[in-house]
C-alpha cells in the first residue's frame, strides 16, 4: 500500500493510506456496463421500473407523499390521495393549506408512491415534475370526484357528489406533470 500526504484537518498522522490499482497494466478490461466480477455490481439500474411497471404501481396505490418547498427553502411533506386522470396524478386541496401557497410560489412537487413492508417487497416511484393549478369549480368538481372514488374505493359518482360539491368551493386541484421518475423494485434483488 501506497502512502500520500495527509490531507489538512485529518488526523491520519502524515500519511493517508492510498490502495494500489487491483489491475496489472496493459491488462484490457470489460466497460464497467459489463457483468464482469472485476467490477461491483449496479444494483440501482437492476430494481429500476419500467414504465409499465411505475404505471402499475401508481395505479395501483391510493396515497402519496407530496413534496413541496416552503418558503424557507425545507421540505414539505404530507401523505395525500390521488387519482390518475389522462396518465397524470392529480390531486385537490384547500386553497389556504401550506401545500396550496407553496406550489404558488414554485410549482415543483415530488410524490413519493411506494408499497411493501420487507425490503424484497419494496418498491416505489418518485416523481419529479411540476404541479399544475387548476381553479375552474367544475375541473375541481371532477379531480375532487375521482380521488374521493379512489380514496373510498366507490364507483358511483352519485356517493360522492354531495361531499365533493360542499367542499369543492374551497380548494384547487392539481394535476402533476411529471419531469423525471426514480423507480425501485427489491423484488428483483430476491435470491442474488
Amino acid at each position: 500500500m501506497r502512502r500520500v500526504p495527509s490531507r489538512p484537518g485529518r488526523n491520519y498522522g502524515n500519511f493517508d493510506p492510498v490502495p494500489e490499482p487491483c489491475t496489472p497494466a496493459g491488462l484490457i478490461l470489460p466497460p464497467k456496463t459489463a457483468t464482469c466480477s472485476t467490477f461491483r455490481v449496479n444494483h440501482r439500474t437492476r430494481i429500476a421500473m419500467t414504465e409499465d411497471e411505475v404505471s402499475s404501481l401508481v395505479a395501483e396505490q391510493r396515497k402519496l407523499q407530496l413534496g413541496t418547498i416552503n418558503p424557507d427553502g425545507t421540505p414539505h411533506l404530507v401523505t395525500m390521495f390521488y387519482a390518475v386522470v389522462e396518465g397524470n396524478i392529480v390531486f385537490w386541496t384547500y386553497r389556504s393549506s401550506q401545500k396550496a401557497r407553496n406550489i404558488a410560489r414554485d410549482p415543483r412537487v415530488t410524490c413519493l408512491i411506494e408499497s411493501g413492508e420487507d425490503y424484497f417487497e419494496l418498491r416505489g416511484a418518485l416523481i419529479y415534475g411540476n404541479a399544475k393549478v387548476l381553479t375552474g369549480q367544475n375541473e375541481v368538481r371532477y379531480v375532487g370526484g375521482e380521488v374521493v372514488k379512489r380514496m373510498m374505493d366507490l364507483q358511483d359518482d352519485d356517493a360522492v357528489a354531495p361531499f365533493v360539491e360542499e367542499t369543492a368551493a374551497k380548494r384547487h386541484a392539481y394535476v402533476v406533470e411529471p419531469v423525471r421518475v426514480a423507480s425501485w423494485d427489491h423484488s428483483k434483488l430476491a435470491g442474488t
